[in-house]
């Protein structure tokens, strides 16, 4: 059977959920899990572009093919990626970019591969394609308030996932825990699995208390990571993949205007401060998608080897433009947030949003 949803109008996606090999089903299924929700009665764009998920056991790269730095491979009708995160491997093969209208993403991966989520994998790829929609995938918590959204964005580590436990056991809706589509001043809902450490923080009273009770593969995941991290000494981490569809079916918000952004950053003592210049906001957010630029750069490399036509140059320059726009259209405010997460940060971020 096929399943068929979209990433709101941008994307249409195919996937087949009956051959897939063992190893890599569990991705897929957090895939379609994370998108069908965002399915429901939404027209597609006559200039959508369809993405097709096929199972493989094992891609093959040939010897012709271009290598562009030990994981991007391009041959002369297809890019190849391979991925290797701590035990996983996964292997990517990508055709018929060259037209931009329908994709085709076969996939293999090992043992281990359910550890990776899917969009972990070809991100780069998406953040280009979504760019060329005026879609800007940005790193943050969207949060629904009111009739509007509040994105509260910042370094990895500052408290983002834990703040969205807090908020969904409230019984409050968002629109994804790490990164969410930005669309002409607009927030539109990206629900991948959450990435929890449960070993971390089942043993601190204050956190316990945000995690969902974890089902029986949660269970399984979260002790495999409890071991892998003791017979290594702390050295490797695996996180379990919630999926919030689970957990929390009702917490999933509609595209909502952007009302309000939030930069969360380190400091001693946790404070908030309004009004930053919108220039120190921008910066924050760019220095952020640095961190993607060189992944998305290697995508443009690999589609110009391809010869595909590349009507945005500059991916970057275009993103940083929504940015700059973004931030004179909304309120802003500067949260410092010390390095032990409390639940008073999102007291704190609650408080300015009312």
């Amino acid at each position: 059977m096929k399943r068929l949803f979209s990433v709101h109008d941008i994307f249409r996606f195919s996937i087949d959920d009956e051959h897939w090999p063992a190893p890599v089903e569990k991705n897929i299924i957090a895939f379609w899990k994370a998108y069908e929700i965002s399915a429901n009665d939404i027209p597609l764009r006559p200039d959508a572009i369809d993405i097709e998920l096929i199972p493989s056991k094992r891609i093959s790269i040939p010897d012709e093919a271009i290598n562009i730095d030990n994981q991007l491979y391009v041959t002369h009708d297809a890019i190849v990626q391979k991925c290797r995160y701590k035990f996983a491997r996964f292997q990517i093969r990508i055709s018929g970019l060259q037209e931009l209208k329908k994709i085709r993403l076969t996939i293999a991966g090992n043992y281990a591969s359910h550890w990776v989520w899917p969009f972990h994998i070809f991100s780069g790829l998406l953040r280009w394609l979504s760019i060329l929609k005026e879609t800007i995938l940005l790193h943050g918590l969207g949060l629904s308030l009111n009739n509007g959204a509040v994105l509260l964005t910042g370094s990895s580590g500052t408290g983002k996932t834990l703040s969205a436990l807090a908020w969904l056991n409230a019984g409050g809706k968002y629109f994804g825990d790490d990164k969410v589509f930005v669309r002409k001043g607009e927030l539109l809902g990206h629900w991948n699995p959450i990435n929890l450490w449960y070993h971390r923080y089942q043993d601190n009273p204050d956190l316990a208390k945000f995690l969902p009770k974890p089902n029986p593969q949660e269970t399984k995941d979260a002790k495999f990571s409890k071991l892998i991290s003791t017979l290594t000494l702390g050295k490797i981490n695996l996180s379990t993949n919630v999926h919030p569809a689970d957990h929390y079916p009702e917490a999933f918000a509609s595209p909502a205007p952007l009302k309000k952004i939030i930069v969360m950053r380190r400091g001693e003592k946790l404070g908030l401060t309004d009004n930053p210049h919108p220039e120190q906001i921008a910066r924050q957010i760019k220095a952020d998608l640095l961190l993607e630029a060189v992944n998305v750069m290697r995508w443009q490399e690999s589609l110009a080897h391809l010869g595909t036509s590349n009507p945005l140059a500059n991916w970057y320059d275009a993103s940083c433009a929504i940015i700059d726009q973004l931030v004179s259209q909304v309120d802003l405010q500067l949260a410092t947030v010390p390095e032990k997460y409390s639940p008073k940060i999102l007291d704190m971020i609650q408080g300015s949003m009312e």
